[in-house]
């Protein structure tokens, strides 16, 4: 890495993952009313969808966020990252690779890489990417195409593989966060956990609680 490179990789090491919110184009009216509640980082998702479409979302996401200093990732869509100068992608396993990824939008932009399993994290370990998102630890009934829940015990494995802050997806709620912030976590990625709560704005002020009482959580990379 170049000192550019490695100037622009301080800078992101700032980025606060604690609180990583995944939304579609259905919860842009929910978002509103909860992105004040201790948001820290949103990705937009939306899959089988026309570019076009994407776009408009992301647009108006962005319009959102920028005010308050929230990054925007765009899951797997690096056109449309690019399109609107987003803070950064999310690739999967089966999405753009990591190298192509970095190589079109540069060090200056956040990238995260998904990882299911400990096999995966073994091979992942040398990735210069800015976060792994790691999950699903619980069973999800947000992604109907998620692998198998991998537990708590292989996120605790697999915190001492990656070197890089660690994301824990999948089946995540206020119920059943707390082992996963006594490790070497840096954020939970949620979604329905909020978007499916009662009341939203609740839910994220609750979870924002939880987070802020453990002292460790967040501060470990």
């Amino acid at each position: 890495m170049n000192s550019n490179a490695a100037e622009n990789s301080n800078a992101k090491s700032m980025i606060d993952y604690s609180l990583y919110l995944i939304v579609d184009h259905t919860q842009l009216n929910t978002l509103q009313k909860v992105l004040d509640q201790g948001v820290t980082c949103v990705q937009l998702r939306m899959k089988n969808q026309p570019l076009e479409t994407i776009l408009s979302v992301a647009k108006q996401l962005q319009l959102l966020l920028k005010p308050r200093n929230i990054p925007l990732i765009i899951n797997d869509h690096i056109a449309v990252a690019k399109a609107i100068d987003a803070d950064g992608v999310h690739i999967g396993q089966q999405d753009q690779t990591y190298a192509w990824a970095r190589q079109q939008l540069g060090y200056k932009k956040i990238i995260g890489v998904s990882i299911q399993n400990i096999q995966q994290a073994e091979r992942c370990q040398s990735f210069d990417c800015d976060y792994f998102g790691v999950g699903p630890i619980f069973v999800t009934t947000t992604k109907t195409d998620a692998s198998p829940p991998i537990g708590i015990e292989s996120l605790k494995t697999i915190t001492t593989l990656l070197p890089k802050p660690i994301v824990a997806i999948g089946g995540i709620n206020a119920d059943n966060i707390h082992p996963i912030l006594t490790m070497r976590v840096a954020g939970i990625a949620l979604t329905a956990a909020v978007f499916s709560a009662h009341s939203p704005k609740q839910a994220t002020q609750h979870l924002s609680q939880l987070i802020s009482r453990t002292p460790s959580y967040a501060k470990q990379s």
